[in-house]
């Protein structure tokens, strides 16, 4: 995918492609270093997802299906979209822990209807887990069938949602120290903890009172969304990859 096909593609599977292919953007040059020691602000990461990144992903597709009535909200589908979010955040519990029976690289069988389960079951290593199913579903039906159903060729919501999570990463953003107001940080805390983002326009204009003159953050919070746990901005503000 091209650079400038990233901010408004709707080819789903090649926006993911992209980003797992590890290193979607260049890497920074003298003179941006530079540039970002004189503003203040760290060098972005560089654009890998994290697994972190990649469960809240697939649990923000999760709670898009929730009120759609589609076959995979199901009883148990709420279950492991929360299961996704607590491995996200390090606070898996036993339960959960005692629910992933399965083995990287291997099939369960019968094979679930939801995507979610996959990862949840391979939470150590979710990045590699979803390369390893786009590939596996190029010679397994089931798992094709799947992916269709649940990782589209065409899905605009799931490219904002992806969008939403990792922000352009062609051109990674970054965040001065001193934008990290008390007032934005707590912003950013109440909405990751609540799930609702209403509030962010607001934290727009705690980091604008910051100094903040980033058009991309700016514009990003002061969009339509839709934002989940797991936002770039709302991450850049608390501190998390």
């Amino acid at each position: 995918m091209k650079p400038e096909e990233w901010p408004t593609t709707t080819r789903f599977r090649a926006a993911v492609r992209a980003l797992l292919d590890g290193r979607p953007g260049r890497r920074p040059s003298l003179l941006d270093r530079v540039r970002w020691w004189a503003r203040g602000a760290e060098p972005p990461p560089r654009p890998d997802p994290s697994d972190r990144q990649v469960l809240l992903t697939l649990a923000g597709f999760g709670r898009l299906y929730w009120p759609t009535g589609r076959p995979e909200t199901n009883a148990g589908h709420r279950e492991w979209v929360e299961r996704c979010e607590r491995f996200a955040d390090g606070a898996a519990t036993a339960d959960d822990r005692a629910a992933v029976t399965w083995e990287p690289g291997r099939v369960p069988t019968p094979v679930p209807t939801d995507f979610v389960p996959y990862f949840v079951a391979l939470v150590h290593s979710p990045r590699q887990a979803l390369a390893h199913m786009l590939r596996m579903a190029q010679g397994l039906p089931a798992v094709a069938a799947v992916l269709d159903r649940c990782f589209p060729e065409d899905w605009a919501a799931g490219c904002d949602l992806l969008r939403d999570v990792f922000g352009d990463p062609f051109r990674p953003a970054a965040l001065a120290p001193d934008w990290r107001t008390d007032t934005a940080v707590q912003l950013a805390r109440q909405m990751y903890d609540g799930r609702d983002f209403a509030l962010m326009p607001i934290l727009a204009d705690a980091l604008q009172d910051a100094g903040c003159e980033n058009a991309d953050i700016l514009t990003h919070c002061r969009g339509s969304g839709p934002h989940v746990r797991g936002c770039w901005v709302v991450d850049l503000v608390l501190g998390k990859s």
